[in-house]
C-alpha cells in the first residue's frame, strides 16, 4: 500500500500534468530507496527549480515549476508518513470540494488514490466524477441563500507564505509566539522551502504536493470563516474548490458588511483577492449547460448516419457553446473523442482538421487535448495539416509559450515530421525553456545531425553556458539529462556529479526523465 501511495505521488505527480509523454518519472521511482538513501543529511545549500510557462488566460501566462529531486523525495516521503493526520484534517472539513485525498476513500484492484489528475485520466472506467458531486454539495449549502459572492485568490500558488503551513496545526498567534513547537505544518514549511530555492514566498505551482500544502493553508482559512460565519449568526455559508470560493447571502446588504472581514482573513495569510474575478450573482447562481447532452446527439447521429454534416454541426456546436460562455466546452469535446466512445473521424478527416488549426490559434491551452486527438489519426494527417502544426510551433516559440511548443513539438515528432537541419538550429535558437530544448536535441541526434558543423557549434555554444552551473541551478534537468544521454561534451559535466552522492546514484543507475 506504501509503494503504491508513493508510486503515485512520483509517476503521476511529479512532472505537471501538462508536460507531455515525452518525460516520465518511472526510473525516479524504481530508484527511490536508493535515492533518498543518497540524501545527506544535514541537508546544506539550495537547489532551484527548473520551470516552464502555460496558458493562465488571454492576458497572462502561469510559470509552473518541477522541483529538483533531491529536494523532492524527501517532501514527498514526509508526507506520506504523515497522510493519515493530514487525510484526518481534510475529510473534517465540509467546505472544501478540492480535498486531495478523496479518493484515498475509494479502492480500486487494490490501489488507494490520491486526487490526481493524470491518475484519475487512467483509471476513468472506475473513478468517477466529482463534477455533479460538488454541484450538489453547492447547492445544499447555499439553500436558503438568495446571493453568491465569488472570490479568487490571486496568483494563489506564488503568493502563499511558507510559515503559514504552520498556522494550521497550531493557530497564527502561537506559531508567531513561540517558534519551538515541532509540529507537521512546521516540518512541511522547511521541506517546502527547500524545494524552492528556500523561498518563504510562494510554493512551486506542479508537483501534486503543492495541492496538498495549499490545501491545508485553505482548511486553516475555513476555520476562521467558519468562526466569523459563527460569530454573525450564519450570515453567510461557503464552499470552495481550491482559491475559487463562493459565499451564500441572504441579502446584498450582507455581503458589503461582511466582505471586507472575509478579505482581512485572507489578508492575514499573505493572500490577496483577484478584484476582477470578484462578482456578485443572485439565484439561480449554479447553472448547469449539459455539454455532454449537446454532444451526444450529433455524435449519435454521426455515428449512426456517417453523415459528414453531422460532424462539422457537432464542432460548430463546441464554437457556439464557448461563443456563449460555457467554460471547457472545447476541452470536453476532445476528451471525448479522445476516450475512444465509437465516434470515427477517418472517414471525413478533412472536415476536422481546419477545426483542429482554427481551435489551437484561439486557444493555444487546449494543444494537448487537440494533439492527442491527433495522433489517433495520424495516418490520415495531410502535409498541410503538418506544415500548420510547424508553423504554429514557430509561433509559439517566437511567443514564449512554453507548453503549448512542448505539444506542438511532440506531435511532430509522434506523427514522423521530417525536420531538415535549418528547422531544428531555428527551433533550438528561439527556445528558452529546458524541455523544449531537450526535446530539440533528441531529435537532432535522431536525426543524425549532431556532427554537422552549425549543430557542434550550436550545442558546443550551450555546453560553455552549462559547464559554469551546477545541480542546485535552474538548468539542473538539461545538465543532468545532457549527461546521462552522452550528448556533444557531456564529460564537461562529470566533476558535478563526483561531488554529490544523490547525482552519482542518479547516473550510477543512468536516471534519465525522457520516456
Amino acid at each position: 500500500m506504501e509503494d503504491d501511495l508513493r508510486e503515485q505521488l512520483i509517476v503521476h505527480g511529479y512532472f505537471p500534468e501538462q508536460l507531455p509523454p515525452f518525460f516520465t518519472a518511472n526510473k525516479l521511482f524504481e530508484y527511490y530507496s536508493e535515492l533518498v538513501a543518497a540524501i545527506q543529511k544535514p541537508e546544506r545549500g539550495y537547489y532551484d527549480c527548473v520551470n516552464f510557462t502555460i496558458h493562465k488566460n488571454s492576458e497572462a501566462r502561469r510559470l509552473l515549476k518541477v522541483p529538483n529531486p533531491i529536494r523532492q523525495l524527501p517532501l514527498i516521503e514526509y508526507v506520506l508518513e504523515k497522510r493519515t493526520e493530514l487525510g484526518d484534517i481534510f475529510n473534517a472539513n465540509s467546505s472544501s470540494l478540492s480535498n486531495p485525498f478523496y479518493y484515498t476513500s475509494q479502492e480500486y484492484d487494490d490501489l488507494l488514490f490520491f486526487d490526481l489528475p493524470r491518475l484519475r485520466d487512467e483509471k476513468t472506467s472506475k473513478v468517477n466524477s466529482t463534477f455533479l458531486e460538488n454541484l450538489q454539495r453547492k447547492m445544499n449549502k447555499s439553500m436558503g441563500y438568495q446571493y453568491c459572492y465569488r472570490i479568487d485568490i490571486a496568483n494563489f500558488y506564488d503568493s502563499i507564505y511558507t510559515h503559514s503551513i504552520e498556522w494550521g496545526f497550531i493557530g497564527r498567534e502561537q506559531a508567531k509566539s513561540n517558534r519551538n513547537i515541532d509540529n507537521i505544518g512546521r516540518e512541511l514549511d522547511r521541506l517546502v522551502s527547500r524545494t524552492n530555492s528556500k523561498e518563504t514566498a510562494g510554493i512551486p505551482t506542479g508537483p501534486f504536493t503543492s495541492r496538498i500544502i495549499s490545501e491545508l493553508i485553505l482548511d486553516a482559512i475555513d476555520n476562521e470563516l467558519d468562526e466569523l460565519a459563527v460569530e454573525y449568526n450564519e450570515v453567510f455559508k461557503f464552499t470552495h474548490y481550491v482559491d475559487d470560493y463562493e459565499f451564500y447571502f441572504r441579502n446584498k446588504s450582507d455581503i458589503h458588511r461582511m466582505k471586507n472581514k472575509i478579505i482581512e482573513i485572507f489578508s492575514s495569510y499573505r493572500l490577496r483577492i483577484n478584484e476582477q474575478k470578484t462578482s456578485i450573482e443572485s439565484y439561480p447562481f449554479h447553472n448547469l449547460t449539459d455539454v455532454k447532452k449537446e454532444y451526444d446527439y450529433y455524435m449519435d447521429k454521426y455515428k449512426e448516419t456517417k453523415n459528414e454534416r453531422y460532424l462539422r454541426m457537432l464542432f460548430l456546436k463546441a464554437d457556439e457553446l464557448t461563443g456563449l460562455g460555457v467554460k471547457g466546452a472545447y476541452k470536453y469535446l476532445y476528451k471525448m473523442l479522445d476516450n475512444k466512445r465509437g465516434i470515427k473521424l477517418s472517414c471525413h478527416w478533412s472536415i476536422v482538421e481546419p477545426f483542429l488549426i482554427g481551435h489551437l490559434l484561439i486557444q493555444p491551452s487546449l494543444s494537448q487535448y487537440i494533439v492527442n486527438v491527433v495522433l489517433m489519426y495520424k495516418e490520415k494527417i495531410t502535409d498541410a495539416f503538418q506544415q500548420e502544426i510547424f508553423n504554429n510551433l514557430e509561433l509559439g516559440l517566437e511567443k514564449h509559450l512554453h507548453n503549448e511548443a512542448q505539444w506542438l513539438l511532440w506531435a511532430l515528432l509522434k506523427i514522423g515530421y521530417q525536420f531538415t537541419k535549418g528547422e531544428l538550429i531555428s527551433l533550438y535558437k528561439d527556445s528558452d525553456d529546458d524541455f523544449t530544448k531537450i526535446m530539440i536535441i533528441h531529435t537532432i541526434y535522431d536525426n543524425g545531425f549532431e556532427e554537422l558543423y552549425d549543430i557542434k557549434a550550436l550545442l558546443k555554444e550551450e555546453v560553455q553556458e552549462l559547464k559554469e552551473l551546477d545541480f542546485n541551478h535552474e538548468r539542473w534537468f538539461l545538465i543532468h539529462e545532457w549527461h546521462i544521454n552522452r550528448w556533444k561534451d557531456y564529460s564537461e559535466f562529470q566533476n558535478m556529479y563526483n561531488g554529490n552522492q544523490f547525482y552519482q546514484v542518479m547516473k550510477k543507475h543512468q536516471i534519465s526523465f525522457i520516456s
